[in-house]
């Protein structure tokens, strides 16, 4: 049975003193290295792009406001953020730099945590294996992780997102620490900062969920020394306790024990949603599995029947994880977003497995030639096979689950002008609708789908989410045209193309019509002012304000949309 190291009660293993001057000199060369291109990184990050990370600001303010987790200023408690711990260590950025740009915040907010998990996994590392070379050598494992980490473009992509991918991967790093300790010992003691530790990896992101549970329940029960029925039944009724006490307190303050983005990218509840094909979960796949390449190669080319049960508790947990994926839409998924964090199980699993071979050969335990030739064929299969498969289960994938549904023309409308607006960049769009909102009267309700920069903006507006992210009544049910007017927004900036279904039902109502001024195309997606809201001369002022800054001298009269009858 594979076993962690045993360490003593001075926390040192007794294996020989290294001498080699020259490894240690190359290897802290390297790490220097790694740690200017670090700092390189984060001073030349550009602000991020990424809208939906500009939402924990918002959730931010309202908690520094008084007003809890709300997402509007009337304070209802809505369960739209997908990491509370992401979430405090914002509150918390905001409450002690309160004048840091947002941009900025959040790159903190990303990249500090994603440069922890490193060192959290070269400590790991250093301290799990066993072997004279490995054990205790931080400069060694730092030179062997740190380039095959920071140099690839996903890991540069994640730090500077603003989300909760590098939190959610630090947690995961953590949780792994923990329990390899308490595994090696197989102390009681050791479980309580494993539980702990657990429960934050669920708060990081809710899909941790089966890293914080099976993970330590199968390195306990395939990996702990004997006696391990006390450490098993501890642990899980432990577990049991803290989630059943997490889920009610989520239930009595948000009447929901997940996050409404658990319900919204369900399949199905986007209907008529085209952009399908833009989040096909096989392309992400492919994405992670090439960040973690240089892993998976260590773990096929050395793995012994030995460490078999190792990499059943380190990696059934990610499978599991990876197979519920493909029951959500992975909508801003981003170089592989939600399949990053599982990255130092890969890590330490495949440290793990060279420590064991490196013993085994010590020992005089040689892979035969004729088993080693197999073992690089099979690598060769999967590092250049299996690449080339995924391109043809991805197109599979997609024309089997992804293919765009068929919507209704929309109702037909005719403006003025000559030629339709001119296109724009995304970002700018959100942008302008940011410094709208940001001057609009307090009490505005404007409705709309990319909501984060607006509102991190605009804390005074009332948002209404047409995805169902921050709204109860759309998560749980679905776009409603007749829900959205019995709300009465004073402005809808439209969905955004991709939601065809949510377009063609605005448009096809006649109240929309009767009580709408709207400006097809305007700020990107197109945007409605309602003709009787109480704020309609102050909104066509900053409109006009926004358009003049955007599209010049157009006259906005032009592009008036008027239905055809």
């Amino acid at each position: 049975m594979f076993g962690f190291p045993r360490i003593t009660e001075s926390g040192h293993m007794n294996v020989p003193a290294r001498n080699d001057r020259l490894l240690r000199v190359v290897s802290g060369i390297v790490v220097a290295l790694c740690v200017a291109a670090c700092t390189y990184i984060f001073l030349n990050s550009l602000p991020t792009h990424f809208d939906d990370a500009y939402m924990f600001l918002r959730y931010a303010d309202n908690l520094l406001a008084g007003r809890g987790h709300a997402w509007n200023p009337d304070g209802v408690q809505v369960f739209g953020s997908t990491s509370l711990l992401h979430l405090g260590v914002v509150t918390l950025l905001r409450l002690w730099l309160p004048r840091l740009a947002d941009a900025t915040l959040l790159l903190v907010t990303s990249a500090i945590p994603g440069y922890l998990a490193l060192v959290v996994l070269v400590l790991t590392c250093a301290r799990c294996t066993q072997h004279r070379l490995l054990h205790g050598n931080y400069l060694l494992w730092g030179a062997l992780l740190l380039p095959s980490l920071i140099l690839q473009e996903t890991f540069k992509c994640q730090l500077r997102t603003g989300m909760d991918t590098m939190l959610s991967m630090l947690s995961n790093a953590l949780l792994i620490c923990f329990t390899v300790r308490m595994t090696s010992q197989g102390n009681v003691r050791r479980l309580v900062p494993v539980v702990v530790m657990a429960y934050v990896t669920y708060l990081a992101r809710p899909d941790n969920g089966i890293y914080a549970t099976l993970f330590p329940f199968l390195c306990i029960l395939l990996l702990a020394p004997a006696p391990r029925r006390k450490l098993v039944v501890i642990f899980s009724l432990s577990m049991l306790v803290v989630l059943l006490a997490d889920g009610l307190a989520k239930w009595l303050i948000f009447g929901d024990f997940l996050p409404l983005a658990f319900y919204a990218k369900q399949h199905g509840v986007y209907q008529g949603y085209t952009g399908m094909h833009f989040w096909n979960p096989i392309v992400y796949l492919r994405t992670f599995f090439g960040a973690a390449m240089p892993f998976v190669c260590i773990i096929l080319l050395f793995v012994r029947r030995h460490t078999v049960p190792m990499l059943i508790a380190f990696l059934l947990p990610v499978s599991m994880t990876f197979a519920y994926y493909f029951s959500v839409n992975q909508i801003m998924g981003f170089y592989a977003r939600f399949y990053y964090p599982s990255l130092p199980f890969f890590v330490v699993g495949a440290a793990l497995v060279l420590d064991d071979w490196f013993r085994a050969r010590d020992a005089g335990r040689f892979f035969k030639h004729q088993e080693f030739l197999l073992r690089v064929l099979v690598l060769l299969l999967v590092v250049l096979g299996g690449q080339q498969m995924t391109y043809t289960l991805a197109t599979v994938y997609e024309q089997a689950f992804l293919a765009a549904p068929d919507v209704p023309s929309s109702r037909a409308y005719t403006i003025a002008a000559s030629e339709p607006l001119p296109q724009i960049d995304g970002w700018r769009g959100i942008e302008e609708m940011a410094l709208l909102a940001k001057d609009a009267p307090g009490g505005t309700v404007l409705a709309l789908t990319e909501h984060g920069r607006v509102g991190a903006r605009a804390p005074q507006v009332t948002l209404v989410d047409l995805t169902g992210l921050h709204d109860r009544q759309f998560a749980r049910h679905g776009f409603s045209a007749a829900e959205l007017f019995r709300r009465k927004p004073d402005v809808i900036w439209f969905p955004h193309r991709h939601y065809a279904r949510m377009i063609h039902d605005i448009l096809g109502s006649d109240v929309f019509w009767d009580r709408y001024r709207y400006y097809p195309g305007a700020f990107d997606h197109g945007l409605a002012i309602r003709k009787d809201s109480v704020h309609f001369e102050r909104l066509s002022e900053l409109f006009r304000q926004r358009w003049q800054a955007l599209y010049g001298k157009r006259d906005p009269k032009t592009y008036l949309a008027r239905p055809v009858e």
